[in-house]
């Protein structure tokens, strides 16, 4: 039995879960990876449940929030972080709720102020590099305690090699 997952974002010219979805069902697609690039959905628990034949995972920016904005879990501006850390959990419910086998998601950027949805970092000035990883280590660390209380699996996907540092350097309260 095959457990190769295919991308919502894999279906070009459209954001509309629903419309994605019917295409994969009316294809036999049966294991589908939850992502971002879609449009909010009121009632998604209810979308979801129109496909109880379908084994879902969930990747990094879903659900999508009412107000987009880009997801960063080493956010110097902790209001974006805080946002970021509400999509994970929100991820990690629906997850426990429709047996997901797995939520990942990414690291966070080292920019200075809040990245426009096109993630060009051209021009930015970026935050020291400890400050970012701490930030980002105490995200991991409560996206681990969530997920553990709810039962969920999680994964890293790392970005490129700089992403990762040492943490033991890092203090926690």
């Amino acid at each position: 039995m095959s457990e190769i997952y295919i991308s919502t974002s894999c279906l070009k010219g459209t954001g509309n879960l629903r419309k994605i979805l019917e295409v994969y069902s009316a294809h036999g697609i049966e294991k589908v990876e939850l992502t971002g690039g879609l449009e909010y959905i009121q009632n998604l628990a209810g979308l979801l449940g129109h496909y109880p034949g379908t084994n879902f995972i969930i990747h990094n920016y879903f659900p999508p929030p009412r107000e987009p904005f880009l997801m960063n879990l080493a956010a110097k501006d902790e209001r974006v972080r805080e946002k970021s850390l509400a999509v994970c959990k929100r991820a990690m419910d629906l997850c426990r709720r429709f047996g997901c086998g797995l939520y990942s998601f990414h690291p966070g950027f080292r920019v200075e102020s809040t990245l426009g949805l096109n993630f060009d970092l051209s021009g930015r000035k970026l935050v020291p590099y400890r400050a970012a990883v701490c930030r980002f280590a105490r995200s991991i660390e409560e996206i681990s305690a969530y997920a553990r209380s709810r039962g969920v699996p999680v994964a890293l996907e790392n970005l490129e090699h700089k992403n990762v540092q040492d943490i033991r350097t890092c203090t926690f309260n």
